[in-house]
């Protein structure tokens, strides 16, 4: 943006730009920075397992969306490979559950003793 600037191309704060064109542009980014912002402070108080699950959500959401509303063509390798990660992350979840729940029952067993 700076290059283009200084070399007469862009229109930021040009003489030819309206000054709310430009202070829209400054707010832009603003309103994309404090989510960011946002969901980093959030991470940092959940666990990376739960993050990474929910990185699949919106590639996911994103299918569906493309799917429903913009009729776009889902071929039976898409599934396939769709249907892949899902089970992966199904069996990761199962395990995680799994692994959560033995540790809460010999911390009872413990607390019992």
């Amino acid at each position: 943006m700076i290059w283009m600037h200084n070399s007469d191309q862009g229109i930021f704060f040009s003489t030819e730009t309206p000054v709310w064109v430009s202070l829209v542009m400054l707010l832009g980014g603003v309103v994309t920075i404090v989510p960011l912002i946002c969901f980093t402070n959030a991470v940092r108080l959940l666990p990376l397992s739960t993050v990474g699950l929910m990185q699949y959500s919106a590639p996911t959401g994103q299918l569906l969306l493309s799917v429903v509303f913009f009729d776009e063509v889902f071929t039976p390798l898409k599934f396939a490979a769709f249907a892949i990660i899902w089970v992966a992350v199904g069996i990761y979840s199962w395990d995680m559950i799994r692994g959560h729940r033995a540790s809460r029952a010999a911390l009872r067993t413990e607390m019992l003793e």
